[in-house]
């Protein structure tokens, strides 16, 4: 299994699969159980998650760095995982903030919604519905741990065309690969796209941040 699990990690490294999958600070026994769960579901649906290595916090700390969370009221997340993106989130948010998030793993939607907070709804949907329950230009910031990589490109042309349109002008999408693949595809759609890596992560990630600026077209 240990060995599966390597050659996994290194597919991850060389072809930008991955999803948001850190686990929560857990003791003992639990914290082990969590990690074996996570890895085994992981590992069934990678075609959707992308990855079976936890995310750092200190990749959580990069990817919501940009964020204003003092002036931010509605914020969305494609691709919750296990939830611990979620949690940074809403930690971060003010009390009137709304948080609206999408999974299509039910495993981790239900995970996912054990939390408890009423600023967070959560949907077991494709991110490509997300416009269906958002209004044009009304969000902050979007983060997104989807593996866009290995997405067909009809699907991440969906996903990208709805994140732009439901961002509001001086808006930010963020995303993490594990790759430099998909820098000229996002900048198709967010021309001022910038990319960060952070080492500190295992496998080490890039984070892309496109910010919506304007033009008559969007």
């Amino acid at each position: 299994m240990r060995r599966k699990t390597l050659i996994l990690a290194a597919n991850i490294i060389t072809s930008g699969r991955q999803d948001q999958v850190c686990q929560p600070v857990l003791p003992g026994k639990d914290k082990t159980m969590e990690k074996k769960s996570f890895l085994s579901e992981a590992v069934k649906s990678f075609r959707t998650t992308g990855a079976v290595a936890s995310s750092s916090q200190h990749l959580i700390r990069k990817m919501l760095a940009p964020i204003d969370f003092e002036e931010a009221t509605l914020l969305v997340e494609l691709g919750t995982g296990d939830g611990c993106v979620t949690r940074a989130l809403l930690q971060r948010m003010g009390a009137d903030a709304r948080l609206i998030a999408f999974e299509i793993n039910p495993i981790f939607w239900k995970k996912t919604n054990e939390i408890t907070d009423s600023r967070l709804s959560l949907h077991l949907e494709s991110a490509t519905a997300m416009s269906q329950y958002i209004e044009p230009g009304s969000v902050d910031a979007i983060v997104s741990s989807l593996p866009i990589a290995i997405l067909p490109k009809s699907v991440k042309t969906d996903i990208l065309e709805n994140a732009r349109a439901v961002l509001r002008q001086g808006g930010i999408y963020i995303q993490f690969q594990y790759s430099f693949a998909d820098l000229k595809f996002i900048r198709s759609y967010f021309p001022q796209t910038s990319l960060q890596l952070e080492v500190r992560n295992f496998p080490p990630a890039v984070v892309y941040f496109g910010r919506k600026v304007y033009n008559k077209s969007q």
